[in-house]
């Protein structure tokens, strides 16, 4: 009999560890989206997109998750979940250090002579040409 109630005892703590795990990703799913949202508007402005256009972005932000959640999903299927979840962590350790590192140099691609963004008529949205 006490074999029995230390197995269950067992399998409530791992449920309930499960559960706080699942709750925690959700918790960063939910962190995600907002600081994306927060973030739009300066995006916005630094990339001159209009505010119809605010929506594409949310709109290809939700489809580009959810195509990789099920491509991570099928990944685990065939790999297994252990090295699957340690693949992805690696990978996005790396892509967060690529990007942290980034945020100190201009983007070089405002500066190309061909740009818009090279005009003077581009810092300024309101100019007309007449």
């Amino acid at each position: 009999m006490s074999d029995a109630t230390s197995i269950n005892s067992v399998w409530d703590r791992r449920r309930w560890l499960t559960l706080g795990v699942i709750g925690i990703a959700q918790l960063m799913i939910v962190l995600d989206v907002t600081v994306m949202n927060i973030a739009l508007p300066s995006a916005q402005h630094a990339l001159r997109f209009t505010t119809v256009d605010r929506q594409w972005v949310v709109t290809a932000y939700t489809l580009t998750f959810g195509s990789l959640l099920l491509v991570g999903g099928r990944l685990a299927d065939l790999l297994g979940r252990k090295t699957t979840f340690l693949v992805g962590l690696a990978g996005f350790a790396v892509v967060s250090a690529i990007g942290g590192a980034s945020v100190a140099r201009p983007p070089s691609w405002s500066a190309w002579p061909g740009s818009p963004l090279s005009r003077p008529s581009a810092a300024r949205p309101s100019a007309s040409p007449c």
